[in-house]
């Protein structure tokens, strides 16, 4: 995102960035990867793991996934116990850990690619509700040279945001001319706060595979009594 862009130029000026320890975590993940061993990944879990409806390119987002998760256990090898398939060939599994690091880390992205307004609109939209929730119920409409001057934005910009959002329904103009300025209210409150929830799915997915393989344990154990 633009702001965590700008946000870390300023701590770079501001001589808060640690380059040492940076340039220390770069040598070591080089050295890390020199002495990890060729070894084939299996993702016993991998059928159970499904990318949330609303996400765009869902197969292509699915391989970069799955390949995410790959690369984590990959990774965390000398933490588990290598295995030999029947033809000879080591392999190491997932573990439910990698996949909890994936989720982590692959959230936002999904929710960036499964979000129909782009970075800038969506930032946009996201401050004009945060306006309008602070106002009375009765003073819920507004007008864009008022957001222009609360938000000291750029008269195109506010135009070109405010065109863009009501071409997509989330905001309608309900009075005003050309003249005395268009009167808006918005459509959609809580769109994003579903499309949040949507991408919740992942982590109750994995929470669903641990509730099977603890009844297995627990059938196992009973069993063996």
């Amino acid at each position: 995102h633009l702001d965590q862009v700008m946000n870390y130029q300023r701590q770079e000026y501001a001589g808060q960035i640690d380059k040492i320890g940076q340039q220390k975590a770069k040598i070591q993940l080089q050295n890390a990867q020199r002495i990890l061993r060729k070894v084939k990944v299996i993702n016993p879990f991998a059928q159970e793991l499904q990318i949330p409806e609303m996400v765009f390119k869902k197969l292509r987002t699915n391989n970069h996934y799955l390949k995410l998760i790959q690369i984590i256990s990959y990774y965390g090898q000398f933490n588990r116990e290598i295995k030999t398939d029947s033809e000879g060939t080591i392999f190491i599994e997932t573990t439910l850990e990698d996949i909890s690091w994936a989720n982590r880390l692959i959230k936002e992205s999904l929710l960036t690619k499964s979000d129909e307004l782009s970075g800038n609109l969506r930032q946009f939209f996201e401050i004009l509700k945060g306006i309008m929730n602070q106002r009375k119920e009765s003073e819920k409409s507004f007008y864009a040279k008022e957001i222009r001057q609360q938000l000291r934005l750029n008269p195109m910009t506010v135009n070109r945001h405010l065109r863009d959002l009501e071409m997509r329904s989330y905001i309608r103009q309900i009075g005003g001319n050309r003249k005395t300025g268009y009167e808006y209210i918005i459509e959609m409150w809580e769109e994003y706060a579903d499309l949040q929830k949507g991408i919740e799915l992942m982590d109750e997915q994995l929470e669903q595979i641990k509730k099977r393989l603890e009844n297995k344990t627990e059938k196992a154990s009973i069993t063996q009594v």
